[in-house]
């Protein structure tokens, strides 16, 4: 079997201190935290947390940066704008990432294509909120609710953004989860089950 190399060749990331490669690194050098303090209501009591939110963020503005086509911005955007943050966020990285790397939607053989999300729990922040909607709506719950709280929804989603068929799947290593993701695109590469 002739040996594959396997390199990273683009990154996306969508942070409370920077949105995009260049903008993190830049704030990480500039020794940036976005970590702050808040005040959250937890049933009849004030409770400070530690967070770091994302500021303004928005679909139409990140997608704008990336610089992607109108049509597809405005396909993307009705796709996701329902969606949670933490599904938006992941577009925009698979985003930034797809276009560092040149990835196009005009790849022959898009089964050959894999996407690997990495994390459990990633929409714990939806759930959160649901629920404390649930409380003050007599019980009403979104329909969407079933299928964009678990974690497989992402594969679902990235894959019809990125327009790839191939095998897709979530992996967790807790802290480490993008580490175990790397190492699973590298296993798919590496054997000829993915390019």
């Amino acid at each position: 079997m002739e040996e594959k190399h396997v390199v990273v060749t683009g990154m996306g990331i969508v942070s409370s201190i920077g949105e995009g490669i260049k903008d993190f690194r830049d704030a990480l050098m500039q020794g940036k935290s976005g970590i702050e303090r808040l005040n959250q209501t937890v049933g009849s009591e004030e409770i400070e947390i530690l967070s770091a939110p994302l500021k303004d963020f928005s679909v139409k503005d990140s997608l704008e940066r990336i610089n992607l086509p109108d049509e597809e911005q405005k396909r993307i955007i009705k796709m996701i704008r329902r969606m949670p943050k933490s599904i938006q966020t992941s577009v925009i990285a698979a985003l930034q990432a797809s276009k560092q790397a040149g990835f196009s939607q005009k790849i022959a053989d898009k089964s050959r294509c894999s996407i690997q999300v990495a994390g459990n729990n990633l929409a714990q922040s939806y759930m959160y909120e649901t629920m404390k909607k649930f409380i003050k709506t007599d019980g009403f719950v979104s329909p969407t609710y079933g299928l964009q709280f678990f974690d497989s929804n992402f594969i679902g989603v990235l894959s019809e953004v990125l327009g790839v068929h191939g095998e897709g799947m979530t992996t967790g290593g807790a802290s480490a989860s993008g580490n175990v993701a790397i190492l699973q695109a590298y296993r798919l590469i590496r054997y000829g089950i993915a390019d």
